[in-house]
């Protein structure tokens, strides 16, 4: 289980982001991420703002079934000083191959 009673079989969890500035807020946007799956697929991207102590409910994502390598975003707003996100789904038909985050740096 995910803590959201919803069954998980697969979870995804980066790093904290924005060490490089420590001293400022950031602000995440988006987050875009490479995929390939066989057969239609989908996942929840979750974001923290207190370094994955707590989620927030998260951003449905369905991933259309593709042979190539395709691509598919969310966008989000979490505002942290050290933001970070996670990934969750029922299945592990999908191959995830690359993440891109959007951030903007703010405050002092």
């Amino acid at each position: 289980m995910s803590g959201t009673s919803v069954p998980t079989l697969f979870r995804w969890r980066s790093l904290a982001y924005g060490g490089f500035e420590p001293t400022r807020s950031k602000t995440m946007t988006e987050v875009r991420i490479d995929y390939q799956c066989d057969s239609a697929s989908s996942m929840t991207l979750r974001t923290s703002a207190d370094q994955g102590g707590t989620f927030d409910a998260g951003v449905g994502l369905n991933l259309p079934a593709c042979s190539q390598e395709s691509q598919v975003r969310a966008f989000v707003y979490s505002a942290a000083r050290y933001p970070c996100w996670e990934i969750l789904s029922e299945s592990q038909d999908f191959r995830l191959y690359r993440f891109w985050v959007t951030m903007r740096a703010q405050g002092r």
